[in-house]
């Protein structure tokens, strides 16, 4: 199933209703692949968990990551570099809320920010201030 940027944004608006209600967090990983989003997913087959949901816009992987904390975003992105192991060039850019905004347009704008500067930084780059 295909999903789009609309799609993204009502299911991070839902999963940041909840977050703040519970004070937990959320997660997104937005990933570079050299080679398109297809390589990727088998590439990472097994390594997202199966409660996490991934998009494609534009040809960046997105992960939204519900109770998930910068570091437990930093770990996720750990398992999908040993996973990948050279395999193909990926980079990342990472945002959690609270830290990085309250809006699902601020956690995008920011993880999609931190990507662009990962692309001009070396292979498996993550970006997770700036």
């Amino acid at each position: 199933m295909t999903r789009s940027m609309q799609d993204l944004e009502w299911l991070l608006a839902y999963e940041l209703r909840l977050s703040a209600r519970h004070r937990r967090f959320v997660s997104l990983v937005m990933l570079s692949p050299q080679n398109g989003p297809g390589e990727v997913d088998r590439l990472l087959d097994g390594a997202v968990r199966d409660s996490d949901v991934m998009f494609v816009l534009n040809g960046t992987k997105v992960v939204l990551m519900g109770e998930t904390d910068e570091m437990g975003a930093r770990r996720a992105v750990e398992r999908y570099q040993r996973t990948i192991d050279g395999k193909m060039d990926v980079r990342y850019g990472i945002s959690s809320f609270p830290l990085d905004g309250k809006a699902p347009e601020d956690l995008i704008r920011t993880a999609d920010r931190r990507l662009h500067k990962a692309r001009q930084m070396q292979i498996g780059s993550v970006v997770v201030e700036g």
